[in-house]
């Protein structure tokens, strides 16, 4: 697992991430009057819409078909003001949102996320992107995406266009579609349930035992014997094994264990991906890998507990807007943390098994963000710290036994 919330749930990723390939989602927007951030039922049908999407998610939360995966909240503005203002005027409307929603909905703060806010006219290039066939389109698109002009520049230029006529434009027809937050509502679709098995068909009663006659006794003769040395007790062992969930996301991977007889065990797992997921804008390209020592414990047969190291570097995308990528293409993600897991074996042999693992960490991330198009401009960059879960395996096992020579 390599190379990322993103990781930013990245990493954050590695995750964890047996996603259900079988996705829905539904959206709410609340428009907002331009410099108020108080949630106005009455204006432009919130209310209404409200209401149609509270009683659509409680009809979804009744079901046993289905469950909520995400909660995102995203509040926009438009760029009149000030990057500072913008930011919150943003977040207000974003919690004025929820305030009411919480009045007749409730969701686990695990699953609720607030999308972060860069630059003041992220918002009209993501709305641009939406409606290409708005008037000034390339005009506009060419002053917002040029990194090398600074947003007060940018107004500039903005309200200059044609004399001013563009600038008309945006604010009679633009800006107030602008003025909004936007909850989206993830969806996922539970698989069936497997039929339960047969109950098994009851033993027959056994053979009677017909014990054979005794042999006749036969005279033994004393001789001097070779004491034997019978091995016994646990083997250092070799442990090769492969992620099926990391598979799942088309990440290659491998990953090696040293097992001493004691239960104290070293294990590498390296983790590598340089794929689009069969388009541009969803990607997670990585390179990972995550040292751990772990401690079997003899008492409980299969249940081990490490600690791990983790290093990654990341590439990803998540949406058509944004690319993340770590700064420089030379700073990963950095940091460790704690596993706990279980071993078991398959078959009578026991050389192949299945082994069942879960971590958490921390991680000190440097990442930069670029507009998710070809040869895309840098945004931004931030420097932040990630924590929470960062592994996650289902892995199948090969076991080859170490025994000392004679």
């Amino acid at each position: 697992m390599k190379k990322n919330r993103i990781f930013v749930t990245l990493l954050l990723i590695f995750c964890v991430f047996n996603v259900n390939a079988q996705l829905e989602k539904d959206s709410l927007v609340v428009y907002f009057k331009q410099g108020y951030s108080a949630y106005d039922a009455n204006y432009k049908g919130n209310e209404k819409r409200m209401v149609a999407f509270i009683e659509h998610i409680k009809d979804i939360q009744k079901r046993t078909d289905h469950n909520i995966v995400s909660v995102r909240f995203h509040s926009n503005t438009s760029p009149e003001g000030t990057l500072r203002i913008n930011r919150r005027l943003g977040d207000k409307r974003a919690a004025s949102v929820v305030e009411r929603l919480h009045r007749d909905l409730t969701f686990p703060d695990s699953i609720v996320s607030v999308d972060p806010k860069f630059s003041r006219w992220d918002d009209l290039h993501a709305y641009m992107h939406e409606h290409k066939d708005m008037q000034y389109w390339d005009e506009l698109h060419q002053i917002i995406i040029d990194s090398t002009i600074t947003d007060s520049r940018k107004e500039v230029l903005v309200r200059r266009l044609k004399g001013g006529v563009v600038w008309n434009y945006l604010l009679d027809k633009v800006f107030p579609a602008m003025r909004n937050a936007v909850v989206t509502v993830y969806v996922g679709i539970k698989p069936p349930e497997p039929e339960p098995l047969p109950e098994p068909l009851p033993k027959p009663e056994p053979e009677p035992v017909i014990e054979p006659a005794p042999l006749p006794e036969v005279e033994m003769v004393e001789k001097d014997t070779v004491p034997v040395v019978v091995e016994t007790g646990p083997h250092d062992q070799l442990i090769l094994k492969t992620n099926t969930i990391g598979w799942a996301m088309l990440i290659s991977n491998v990953g090696v264990e040293y097992k001493h007889r004691s239960g104290v065990a070293f294990h590498l797992p390296i983790y590598f991906s340089a794929m689009n997921y069969f388009t541009r804008t969803l990607k997670f390209r990585t390179f990972a890998v995550l040292p751990e020592v772990r401690y079997y414990f003899p008492q409980f047969e299969g249940f081990f507990a490490g600690a791990h190291f983790g290093l990654a570097w990341y590439n990803v995308a998540f949406d058509k807007l944004w690319r993340y990528q770590d700064h420089g293409r030379n700073t990963p993600a950095i940091g460790g943390g704690i596993n706990v897991g279980y071993k078991m074996p398959l078959g009578k042999s026991k050389r192949w098994g299945m082994e069942f693992s879960l971590g958490a960490g921390v991680y000190k991330l440097h990442y930069d963000k670029f507009i998710n198009e070809t040869n895309g401009k840098l945004a931004y960059d931030e420097k932040r710290t990630f924590f929470g879960i960062d592994n996650a395996a289902v892995s199948f096992t090969y076991t080859f036994d170490l025994k000392p020579k004679k």
